[in-house]
Order: structure tokens, then C-alpha cells, then sequence
């Protein structure tokens, strides 16, 4: 089981996702593995915002959100340090700049969240 809290704080897992069963899904395994869900945000203003003003240990972004991607997420992230997976249902070619960034096929399991979650939060 990945070590959930800091201290007495839950790890805490920006989540980017435009599906609401996605989203639900996702968040309820987070909670499961005794973690917080910071959103779920469904645009790339709504995750910019919970970056700036969220205390965020890492973060899973679905790449296709309604009518925008989520790579203008990735620069803020990656400034601070925050580590974060793709969680998509189609795998296009990600700009070069994202090659190896982990990634989950939809739909998500549960063991696959806590692989990657546990690796992010190593990271961080």
C-alpha cells in the first residue's frame, strides 16, 4: 500500500478529467487508497487554478478535455515539481517535450492508479 499521508496530511492528487463517471471513478479509487482528490477539474482553467492555489503532491490528467487538451497543464506542473500521468482512452503521439510521461489506459483500473500514483508520489 503507498504511504498516503505526509505527516498528518493525506496525499493530495489533482485530478483532470471532463467525464463525470471518469472522474467519479478515478476519485473513488484515490479515496479507497486513502489519498485526496483535488477536483476534479473538467478545463485546463479549472486545473490552473487548483495548481495555484492547491497544495497538490501530483497529478492525473485525462489528455482530451471537451474541446481543449491538457498539455497547457503540464508546464505549471512540471514547475513545480509535481509529478504527473496522462490517463487517456486513445493514445495519439504526445509532443515530444511528453515523451515518457506515464500513462493509463481508460478504462482505469484500480491496480493501475496505484502503480502510478505510488511511482508519482515517489517522485515528489
Amino acid at each position: 500500500m503507498v504511504e498516503a499521508s505526509v505527516g498528518r496530511r493525506r496525499k493530495r492528487v489533482l485530478v483532470v478529467e471532463d467525464s463525470f463517471l471518469e472522474a467519479e471513478d478515478v476519485c473513488g479509487i484515490l479515496a479507497d487508497l486513502g489519498m485526496e482528490a483535488v477536483g476534479p477539474a473538467t478545463t485546463v482553467a479549472t486545473a490552473l487554478m487548483l495548481i495555484q492555489v492547491g497544495d497538490v503532491d501530483a497529478a492525473l490528467l485525462d489528455i482530451g478535455l471537451d474541446r481543449e487538451t491538457v498539455f497547457p497543464v503540464c508546464a505549471p506542473l512540471a514547475a513545480r515539481r509535481i509529478p504527473f500521468a496522462f490517463v487517456t482512452g486513445t493514445v495519439n503521439a504526445l509532443p515530444e517535450t511528453l515523451n515518457g510521461i506515464p500513462l493509463i489506459l481508460k478504462p482505469v483500473r484500480r491496480t493501475d492508479i496505484l502503480r502510478i500514483v505510488t511511482a508519482l508520489l515517489k517522485q515528489s
